[in-house]
């Protein structure tokens, strides 16, 4: 309470208390202790911004994750080193493979009489294309070389070869030979290297997949960041390693019929593949080649079931199959010379050849070994981008039925049907610049030999299409031939088919 003096100043003077209990002086009221005043903060302090400190929170986050994530991988290598052959923890291993035996790095063979050891010829466009695209040197560039082999019982349900990682690039070849012992064939693995650090990091084993599969695998290490020593150059052509792999199967000169394997598959990396003449020797029932960053060639090739597939590389060479053939690249060229047997009228033999921003040349060749009488069927579909499909129909069967597809863009087309087709055709172009041609063969012999007259008809719809049909004339036509169908197309170029 304050008391105001007459002079005007003022001074506060305590009252008594007539109560101990009641000091404020106020009968009946209770002592009240006075509420605390507020804490004043200076106006000079500021919070940090929400921003700040999300960015300071997710820093700590990232660290820990990546500690928990070194610790989880560490873990799992100490796990799968400790397992069954003790590799499989650190390295890109493919699931459902089982490692069965790897090599270790004292059991490479370094005595080598020559650096090519198997006498290979040398592909110029291999040896060109690996040292200009995929900056891999050739393998006389290499000043040390390793090998080892494996022995795979062909009588397997499957035998393959697969590699993984970086440093898995080289070379695939497929080939007999009379000194390959019967009943098994034989992978020999060259290496060559500047770095054998390099060498031993990579692991080559004979692994298993399903029960009755045998096959070699070449592993690299999922990540070498870490792990190589500081004088390697990982983009240094000199700082890698080239894995020559050569599949021999036995060539059995006394057997009249070839050598029949189940199914033979290559799935490896930035590695080329060369087909030798093996055809006359050995038939797969199937056959999966499959590379990347690298041309797959093929000097003879047969099978009933083929698949050839790539990227960034051409397919090249001579291609046999009865049933099914598969050639798929991309940003590479497809110059191959084909060959389909139809061997059963209900199934059509099938051709499916795919590249883009790449010439596509094809030479087909037609045949039949089914009963006489029956008719048989083809179907072939052939397409490009951005650049020229040229498909020639060298040979086909009289009474055949062909249903042909061709497509590309912004590239010319021009299409060869053999004599014997009969069906529908159209061509196509959205060009406004040149329409569809067709070029009509006159005085062509009757490949059946029978005499027959043919008859092509043909009408333009509307500007960039053109249709109509070829007809062998006879007046004991059988009505249960199936015609064919023939569909060739482009944009902004000109479309050509030749009858």
């Amino acid at each position: 309470m304050v008391v105001l003096e007459p002079n005007g100043s003022s001074s506060a003077k305590p009252l008594k208390s007539q109560d101990p209990n009641n000091p404020s002086g106020q009968p009946g009221y209770p002592n009240v202790r006075p509420y605390p005043g507020a804490e004043v903060y200076s106006s000079n302090h500021r919070r940090e911004p929400p921003g700040m400190r999300f960015l300071k929170a997710l820093c700590v986050a990232v660290l820990v994750w990546m500690l928990c994530g070194a610790f989880v991988r560490s873990l799992v290598w100490a796990v799968g080193w400790n397992r069954e052959n003790h590799w499989d923890g650190n390295y890109s291993i493919p699931s459902g493979v089982s490692l069965r035996q790897c090599l270790e790095p004292a059991q490479w063979d370094n005595a080598l009489p020559t650096p090519n050891l198997l006498n290979l010829e040398r592909d110029s466009y291999a040896t060109n294309q690996s040292a200009e695209d995929l900056q891999i040197l050739p393998p006389s560039a290499y000043p040390f070389v390793s090998k080892t082999s494996f022995e795979l019982p062909i009588s397997s349900n499957s035998l393959y070869l697969l590699s993984r990682g970086a440093y898995a690039s080289g070379s695939v070849d497929i080939l007999t030979s009379t000194a390959q012992k019967q009943g098994s064939a034989a992978v020999h693995v060259v290496v060559y290297y500047y770095h054998q650090e390099l060498r031993d990091r990579v692991k080559l084993c004979k692994v298993s997949r399903k029960a009755g599969e045998s096959g070699v695998g070449i592993f690299d290490r999922r990540s070498l960041i870490l792990q190589t020593p500081s004088y390697i150059d990982r983009h240094n052509p000199r700082d890698q390693l080239y894995f020559e792999t050569v599949i021999t199967f036995p060539q059995l000169t006394q057997r009249r019929s070839p050598l029949r394997i189940k199914n033979l598959e290559t799935d490896v990396v930035n590695t080329f593949h060369r087909v030798h003449a093996i055809a006359e020797h050995v038939v797969f029932d199937n056959i999966s080649l499959a590379g990347s960053n690298a041309h797959i060639s093929s000097s003879d090739l047969a099978a009933d079931f083929a698949s050839v597939q790539t990227s960034n590389g051409a397919i090249l060479g001579s291609f046999n199959a009865s049933k099914e053939l598969k050639l798929v690249t991309s940003n590479g060229q497809v110059k191959v010379d084909v060959h389909l047997d139809n061997d059963l009228s209900s199934t059509p033999s099938k051709l499916y050849i795919e590249t883009s921003n790449a010439y596509a040349m094809i030479d087909l060749h037609a045949s039949a070994s089914g009963v006489k009488g029956q008719y048989p069927q083809y179907k072939v579909d052939t397409k490009t981008s951005n650049n020229k499909l040229d498909v020639d129909f060298q040979n086909s069967p009289a009474d055949s039925t062909l249903y042909y597809k061709g497509d590309t863009s912004n590239g010319p087309t021009n299409v060869q049907l053999h004599a014997a087709y009969q069906g529908s055709f159209k061509v196509s172009t959205s060009s406004s610049w040149v329409g569809p041609e067709l070029h009509v063969r006159e005085n062509v012999p009757d490949p059946s030999g029978r005499g027959r007259k043919r008859e092509v008809q043909h009408t333009s719809l509307y500007k960039g299409e053109l249709t109509g049909s070829v007809k062998w004339v006879d007046e004991k036509e059988d009505k249960t031939l199936e015609k064919g169908t023939v569909e060739v197309e482009t944009s902004n170029a000109k479309a050509v088919l030749v009858v």
